[in-house]
């Protein structure tokens, strides 16, 4: 996981906000800035951080940011924990081979949360292997706003460019040069039958 830029924070920003007690768990925290910016937003959030890679954890154990952290694959924690209030995955399934994307993603069908929150490049965005000595770090699939839509979730598409409208065809192709950068993210989210209900 990188650090994410403004155009992708304020949205998530914008689901999340009011929801003070909920029960999150960060998927794949990396360097905790989603736990850390959630901490600042929900005062009275309970957050759980699940992260595979080891040096991650050790790091974060420092910060106190998290009530808990988990050292376990994503999907398989999922897949034993489905019962929470808001699962955050930001910039994750992009890491893994597709296959382990489509089953962390039919996983989650079968989760019990109020809220679901996905991103990942749209399209394929290279990142080369061993940044921050994390071997995982390297992009390995790319995803479509179709591969969320088929499994019920909202999509928006967050641009991630900064140049005027009339340039952004020219700025796809220095990009495609460049070795593959994204110009958009998917924001995928969906909220579960009990958050529905409980705004009756």
């Amino acid at each position: 996981m990188t650090l994410h830029d403004v155009y992708i924070k304020r949205p998530i920003l914008n689901l999340i906000r009011g929801h003070e007690s909920w029960r999150v768990v960060d998927l794949g925290f990396g360097y905790g800035e989603w736990g850390l910016l959630m901490r600042h937003e929900m005062p009275g959030v309970r957050l759980t951080g699940i992260e595979a890679y080891g040096e991650y954890i050790r790091r974060m154990e420092m910060f106190r940011i998290y009530h808990e952290l988990v050292h376990e694959d994503a999907s398989d924690y999922i897949d034993n924990n489905p019962d929470w209030d808001m699962i955050l995955c930001t910039d994750v399934i992009e890491h893994q081979p597709r296959e382990w994307g489509e089953k962390f993603l039919d996983r989650l069908d079968k989760a019990k949360a109020q809220l679901t929150i996905v991103t990942t490049p749209c399209g394929y965005s290279k990142v080369p292997e061993g940044r921050d000595g994390n071997p995982d770090n390297r992009h390995v699939s790319g995803w479509t706003p179709d591969d969320f839509t088929v499994h019920g979730f909202n999509v928006s598409l967050i641009p991630l460019v900064t140049v005027p409208f009339w340039l952004r065809p020219i700025q796809t192709v220095v990009n495609y040069l460049r070795g593959g950068k994204a110009n958009a993210e998917i924001l995928a989210y969906r909220y579960g039958t009990d958050y529905w209900l409980n705004q009756k």
